[in-house]
C-alpha cells in the first residue's frame, strides 16, 4: 500500500538549508580543525623524519614552512 506524502514535506527543502543550519556549520568546522590537525602532526612528523635522517634544518624548513626554531623543537 502507497501511502500519499503530505505536500508540506515536499517543499521542506525551500525553508531548510544545511549550509544555514548552525548545527551543520559547526560540525563542519570541527570537522575542519580536526583535519587542519591531523595534517599539522603529519608534517611535523615528516620533518622529525628528515631531521633524525641529518637533512640540513634550512632545506626542511624550506620544503615544510616550519621555522628554524621550530624544528630544533621537534
Amino acid at each position: 500500500m502507497i501511502k500519499k506524502i503530505d505536500p508540506t514535506m515536499l517543499n521542506v527543502n525551500s525553508f531548510w538549508k544545511k549550509e544555514r543550519d548552525i548545527l551543520y556549520k559547526w560540525g563542519k568546522q570541527d570537522a575542519k580543525a580536526e583535519a587542519e590537525a591531523k595534517a599539522l602532526e603529519e608534517k611535523k612528523a615528516i620533518a622529525r623524519n628528515l631531521k633524525d635522517k641529518g637533512i640540513d634544518l634550512k632545506i626542511i624548513a624550506e620544503a615544510t614552512g616550519f621555522k628554524r626554531k621550530e624544528l630544533e623543537a621537534l
